[in-house]
């Protein structure tokens, strides 16, 4: 257990719906942690159900340090290396909400809204969905996430959980020359990732996070160097084939994760996108966005 020393070191944060207290001996980490979500700092300690904490180990002749992170008191990693805790700490936080936020349908995507309209982006890690979200976020789009759509089971509306921003380091050099006003990066190992860092969303763009939404558009990206992006329309039925082999929590929603699905699909239009470049691309969802926002405008 930490001792009284070690406990005073705490950020307590509320990000969205989703409420956590991360507890270290490591203030520099905890204020960097903290310099990421400086706009949901709360005094809510003693409500946060996801409850982190970090402990270092004192290194042996026979082991190397590690790092403990416990998660509501249960160890959930152990790495080894400093610069591995951040993002370990980020997953722990991650990972409880499917167990711990049962009223949210919750996919692994992007998830972003324009003019109010919400826009799903599914894809497997390499599909670069969060250099494409970092980009769009500087263009005007607002952000949810880059790694969770949050479902409401009943509304069936989209919420924020506006969590930083986690590039990799060859997509942060392209993003400063889009033009993305981030500074110098902080880099961190993420295992088969390499090296990431993580972007405070209102650096990108103040005021950036977004509100609860309706979902309009599900897009499922695939970035191709060099060549020209294009959106390719596909049914609802072949897009709510796709989007539920991403679903976080299919079983384990408070209400059928399929009827969910089923309900908000049918207000959506869904493509997949091949995209090229940043500037082409973005500029090509913005007239995706604009013309569905002008026809719901001319039908009002």
């Amino acid at each position: 257990m930490m001792s009284t020393e070690q406990n005073q070191y705490s950020k307590t944060y509320r990000i969205g719906e989703i409420r956590a207290t991360v507890r270290a001996p490591m203030p520099k980490l905890l204020e960097h942690h903290a310099a990421l979500y400086a706009d949901f700092l709360t005094d809510e300690d003693a409500f946060a159900p996801i409850r982190i904490t970090i402990e270092p180990e004192k290194p042996s002749w026979i082991q190397r340090r590690r790092y403990l992170i416990r998660v509501n008191d249960e160890i959930q990693y152990e790495p080894a290396r400093r610069d591995q805790v951040l993002p370990y700490l980020e997953w722990a936080m991650n990972f409880q909400i499917p167990k711990l936020y049962p009223q949210f349908l919750q996919f692994h995507a992007s998830s972003l809204s324009r003019y109010g309209l919400g826009m799903i982006m599914p894809g497997k890690s390499g599909s670069g969905k969060s250099t494409l979200t970092a980009a769009l976020v500087h263009k005007g789009w607002d952000y949810l996430c880059d790694e969770f759509a949050l479902i409401h089971a009943r509304s069936h509306r989209m919420h924020p959980y506006p969590r930083a921003v986690c590039i990799k380091k060859p997509s942060y050099a392209p993003l400063q020359e889009f033009g993305l006003p981030v500074g110098d990066a902080r880099y961190y190992f993420k295992g088969s990732k390499g090296y990431v860092t993580f972007i405070n969303p209102n650096r990108i763009r103040r005021r950036s996070v977004g509100s609860p939404c309706p979902v309009r558009f599900i897009v499922f990206p695939k970035y191709r160097e060099r060549q020209r992006p294009c959106l390719e329309p596909i049914s609802r039925a072949e897009a709510a084939f796709e989007l539920h082999q991403h679903c976080f929590n299919l079983l384990n929603c408070e209400k059928p994760g399929l009827d969910i699905i089923a309900a908000f699909i049918r207000h959506t239009t869904c493509y997949r996108l091949t995209a090229g470049t940043l500037e082409e691309t973005t500029a090509l969802l913005d007239t995706m966005a604009s013309r569905t926002q002008q026809a719901l405008a001319n039908t009002a």
